[in-house]
């Protein structure tokens, strides 16, 4: 992923991605990432002196519809709480713990962009896997207050 050639590319998106958001507090969305591996309970006690914490984890993995169709995605599963700063906006959803809310048969919901509807040929209320994993297409996201680009957004921390 630290390819060069994307590199201006990614940090253009990143000022501009700011730029609506100029003069509100920074700290209230200041990430910090650990990669494979849980923060330990120094690094827990240390956020939580600092304020409202919210939990996030990312990975990689192929989605499937039921037609074959593949597409690898950017998942994040979020904790309660989440944002802590702005609005998620979601179409077919009234909030996150609707579109995660499990059917009938207990699979569970995501919401996911709109390119991975298109891609993979899917309506909202369909199913699809990703891995080994079954989940339904419940939302739509339109809008994340960090969004720079990912496909699925689920319960996860």
């Amino acid at each position: 992923m630290a390819a060069i050639a994307a590199a201006g590319s990614t940090a253009e998106a990143f000022r501009q991605g700011l730029a609506p958001r100029r003069g509100r507090s920074w700290a209230a969305t200041w990430p910090s990432a650990s990669e494979q591996r849980d923060f330990t309970p120094a690094e827990q006690v240390a956020f939580a002196g600092a304020g409202r914490v919210v939990y996030a984890a990312g990975a990689q993995a192929m989605a499937q519809a039921a037609g074959g169709e593949r597409r690898l995605v950017e998942l994040r599963g979020v904790g309660p709480g989440f944002p802590l700063a702005g609005q998620v906006g979601l179409q077919g959803a009234r909030d996150l713990d609707a579109a995660f809310r499990p059917d009938a048969d207990g699979v569970p919901g995501v919401a996911v962009e709109p390119a991975l509807l298109d891609r993979l040929g899917l309506r909202l209320g369909q199913r699809f896997t990703i891995g080994n994993e079954v989940f339904v297409a419940r939302a739509v996201l339109t809008a994340e207050p960090d969004r720079i680009g990912r496909f699925a957004l689920g319960p996860g921390c």
